[in-house]
């Protein structure tokens, strides 16, 4: 009987340890999401900032420096 009750309460941990990790990743991929979100917001605003730079005539090697776009990426900025 003991050998029973150490063994459900073992599994009993377990499966709290297991609902703590499934936690963990479910925040994990929350966090890894924002992160993807933030990043394309900060894409979005570079690629605004080139297109207005190209509008204002920035020579396409400065607005590359600024940027990091390539001269082929510049030259499709609409």
């Amino acid at each position: 009987e003991d050998f029973v009750e150490k063994n459900l309460a073992e599994n009993e941990r377990n499966k709290a340890k297991i609902i703590l990790k499934d936690q963990e990743i479910a925040q994990n991929k929350l966090d890894l999401q924002q992160k993807e979100l933030d990043l394309k917001q900060k894409d979005q605003k570079l690629f605004e900032t080139a297109k207005e730079l190209k509008r204002l005539g920035l020579h396409f090697e400065q607005i590359s420096k600024l940027t990091g776009f390539s001269f082929e990426q510049i030259q499709n900025l609409d």
